[in-house]
């Protein structure tokens, strides 16, 4: 794997970040912290506070939440090993302690080598879909572990933020966690939520947008 590193200052912080070659999957989450998108500045963290970030890429976001909040431990997971080995070398090029990264899908349930394939030429971006012969080169095999799962076996009993970015796979986490675990539900502060899509002309999207309204009320960013 070839790689690049960037070097960005944001929120009043210094970085470099490595990236695969010639990708810019980053691009959309890049903009998306200079715009605040992820509250960055509204969640008041205390020390000891846990932030999880699920879909993490490269870990733009986990890294600028631990530059900005350095008192506070970070769980990031991602289903691509390529996105999860970019983010291992930018902990050690930043000297980054407080970020525990897994190359892990986080879902509703317990499965093992699923398949990911990238999107075109985008290393460090990934979709769910049916094996394909054409995948071959672009194809890479993750398991995937249940989020109470996680929550039970870490003794997790508050989260204070949580942010969720897995391309479609957040429908049947939250029908899981909003039927069969709302204790987990309970015990996440703050939720950062991207729906795909954000449309309400589309009916489970609309139906999940209104049910974490209702759950987290003013908590909540979503897009």
């Amino acid at each position: 794997m070839q790689v690049h590193k960037t070097c960005i200052s944001l929120n009043n912080s210094n970085f470099c970040f490595f990236h695969p070659l010639n990708d810019s999957c980053y691009g959309g989450t890049l903009a998306g912290i200079q715009k605040n998108e992820f509250d960055i500045n509204k969640i008041e963290f205390q020390e000891g506070d846990l932030f999880i970030d699920i879909g993490c890429n490269i870990g733009l976001v986990s890294m600028v939440f631990a530059k900005v909040f350095p008192f506070i431990k970070i769980y990031s997971f991602d289903a691509n090993p390529v996105a999860i080995k970019c983010l291992e070398l930018s902990l050690v090029e930043n000297s980054i302690n407080n970020i525990t990264p897994f190359n892990l899908a986080i879902g509703a349930e317990n499965k093992k080598d699923l398949k990911f394939v990238t999107f075109d030429e985008q290393q460090s971006c990934l979709i769910q879909k049916e094996y394909s012969p054409d995948d071959r080169d672009k194809t890479y095999s993750c398991d995937m572990i249940n989020l109470a799962d996680f929550f039970d076996k870490n003794k997790i009993e508050k989260v204070k933020a949580l942010k969720i970015d897995i391309e479609g796979g957040e429908f049947p986490l939250f029908d899981y966690l909003f039927n069969q675990r709302p204790d987990i539900l309970d015990k996440i502060e703050y939720l950062i939520c991207e729906i795909h899509p954000l449309d309400d002309s589309v009916p489970k999207s609309k139906a999940l947008k209104e049910k974490l309204i209702f759950k987290f009320g003013s908590d909540l960013r979503l897009s």
